[in-house]
C-alpha cells in the first residue's frame, strides 16, 4: 500500500508540477497550491500509517519508496515542515541512504 502511493499519487503530484513549472520556467501559481493540497493529503495519509518510526516497524521497502519523493519534493519547493510532520529520523537509514 506505501509503494502504491509513493509510486501513484506522489509520483503523479510532482511530476506534474515539474514539468509544468520546469518547462515554463515559472510558478503557476493555482497548480501550486492544488499540487501543496494533495501533498498534504497525501503526507498525512502516510503519517497514519507510520508505525513508530518507520512504516513496517522497521526500516523497509515501504520506507525507501518514499524518500525520493520527499526529496523531489523538497526540491521543487514542497518543503516538510518539522513543527507539523514526523521528519526525525528521516533519511538516515544507512540501508537506503548509505549512511
Amino acid at each position: 500500500m506505501i509503494e502504491d502511493i509513493a509510486d501513484t499519487q506522489l509520483d503523479a503530484a510532482l511530476y506534474a508540477i515539474a514539468v509544468v513549472e520546469m518547462g515554463s520556467g515559472e510558478q503557476v501559481p493555482e497548480m501550486h497550491a492544488a499540487v501543496a493540497r494533495d501533498l498534504e493529503r497525501i503526507y498525512s495519509d502516510l503519517e497514519n500509517a507510520l508505525d513508530a518510526d518507520f512504516f513496517c516497524g522497521a526500516s523497509s521497502l515501504a520506507d525507501i519508496a518514499v524518500l525520493p519523493h520527499l526529496v523531489a519534493a523538497s526540491f521543487l519547493g514542497f518543503v516538510l515542515d518539522p513543527q507539523t510532520r514526523r521528519v526525525d529520523g528521516l533519511g538516515t537509514d544507512p540501508a537506503c541512504c548509505g549512511a
